[in-house]
């Protein structure tokens, strides 16, 4: 970030109370009506870009009208040499994660906690507005332990002003629902999954889904189911289990559709506690930690971060910072990409290998059959999918009864793959109850013989077993 003055306009700005990639907040003194503020400076990056100048003004407008009790009011936002910028109430008691940094929170503050975001979520979603990036960082206490959640449509703002040529979104991985990953459409519901997943850290101190690097996060959200609270914590009841599963559930169907209506069945659940035996639990009353209490400690561990999906290149980039979105979005795609300062990168070789599979030389293409087989068949039938064959996990071994599958890369567009509902990350079983164990089982399967019939199509999402009928089409 460009260096910034210290007067900045009415406001003189005190020290820096937080940093990331796309913007630092400071701490900040109001000279015309002397009070202290917080006032959060985009990124040069950011403040440079016509596009991110219109959309940032536009939905700042929505943003301040919304009153809420805990929602952070935005006193004032504009641009100011060189910078886009808002000015928001200072709340000394810090944020949520540095509160907690790994504790668990006690029951009676983690329901009115919940109850307080929730219901700050359900305005928002009513007004039509989601905030895309929920996490322990975007929630500030007051000296009472009250939550005001903040930074309200950032991430869209961001993202949307990002490059055309890719597609991109703004999140921390930690917390993205499986529709985020996948780049899909979202509504309010990814916030109800983020919450949940906070809900789970503040019961047990862990969290949810683990990972090294962001692809192993996706890999989470999308396939694992996580251990249940209790079974960390003995003595949590089966009713804070459910409550806790549903908010996570891999489909946005099955999951809470209001905030306020998973805060009163946890609510509920906690009541019926009749005990416990936590013995690592933080309260949000009281003196915050010092900043640097421990410098080994990340205040996010891996922060918001920019996801360009390059889908000719079959590409993926996670990156902190906007600058370096910039230069790889404006980069040759057919040069490698450095790995430098925090920039993750990877393509389906890397997927298959962190999935410790041995990727084949070539990969299936359906939409093209006769160049794999160069047969003399005259119609060849399509699902329009990309796969690479996989060994199973033990789990799904005995779900499914078989020993291997064929992990899907990607959908073609209008395909009968994606008319079906199959998503990249899928794993297909059988096909007709005919296990699919490498390529030449899908290529056998698809020959021109049931061109025009209905055939049923088992796979593996998200850790269950589904199946759909699809109508082969011809292709010559």
């Amino acid at each position: 970030m460009s260096e910034t003055p210290k007067i900045f306009g009415q406001f003189e700005l005190i020290e820096v109370i937080g940093t990331g990639g796309m913007a630092r907040v400071y701490r900040a003194r109001q000279l015309n009506i002397e009070r202290h503020v917080a006032i959060k400076i985009m990124s040069s990056a950011l403040s440079d870009q016509e596009e991110f100048q219109i959309r940032f003004k536009r939905e700042a407008d929505v943003f301040a009208k919304l009153e809420h009790p805990h929602i952070l009011p935005i006193y004032d936002y504009g641009e100011q040499a060189g910078f886009v910028f808002l000015v928001l109430r200072l709340m000394e008691g810090g944020t949520l994660e540095k509160r907690m940094r790994g504790k668990q929170l006690a029951l009676t503050d983690l329901d009115k906690l919940v109850s307080q975001v929730a219901e700050a979520l359900t305005y928002a979603h009513e007004n039509s507005i989601v905030h895309r990036d929920m996490k322990p960082n975007n929630i500030l206490l007051d000296k009472f332990g009250n939550a005001y959640l903040m930074d309200f449509g950032i991430a869209k703002i961001v993202s949307e002003a990002q490059s055309s040529n890719m597609s991109t979104m703004l999140g921390t991985p930690a917390y993205m629902a499986p529709e985020q990953w996948r780049l899909e459409p979202v509504d309010h519901r990814i916030d109800i999954y983020s919450l949940g997943v906070m809900i789970y850290e503040m019961l047990t101190g862990k969290m949810p889904f683990n990972g090294v690097t962001p692809y192993h996060l996706m890999y989470a959200h999308l396939h694992e189911q996580p251990a249940l609270p209790s079974q960390i914590i003995s003595s949590l009841t089966p009713d804070i289990d459910a409550v806790v599963l549903r908010a996570l559930a891999k489909e946005p169907d099955v999951r809470y559709d209001s905030a306020t209506e998973l805060a009163r069945d946890l609510s509920e659940a906690i009541r019926k506690q009749t005990q416990d035996t936590r013995d690592n639990i933080a309260s949000l009353k009281g003196e915050a930690p010092a900043h640097d209490e421990d410098p080994s400690v990340k205040s996010d561990v891996l922060g918001s971060i920019l996801l360009a999906l390059d889908r000719p290149n079959k590409r993926v980039f996670a990156v902190p910072k906007v600058e370096d979105f910039k230069k790889i979005t404006a980069a040759d795609p057919n040069k490698p990409v450095s790995r430098s300062k925090g920039i993750e990168v990877w393509s389906l070789d890397d997927i298959l290998q962190e999935l410790e599979t041995a990727p084949p030389k070539t990969m299936v293409n359906t939409r093209d059959l006769g160049a794999v087989i160069r047969s003399s068949l005259q119609n060849q039938s399509y699902l329009g999918v990309h796969c690479h064959p996989v060994r199973l996990r033990p789990q799904y071994m005995e779900l499914t009864g078989e020993t291997h599958g064929l992990l899907v890369a990607d959908v073609e567009p209008a395909s009968l793959a994606e008319k079906a509902g199959i998503l990249m990350g899928d794993t297909l079983i059988s096909l007709d109850g005919i296990p699919l164990r490498n390529q030449d089982d899908l290529i056998v399967l698809l020959s021109g013989e049931r061109v025009g019939k209905a055939v049923v199509v088992r796979f593996i999402r998200a850790g269950l077993l589904q199946q759909v009928d699809v109508v082969l089409e011809s292709h010559t």
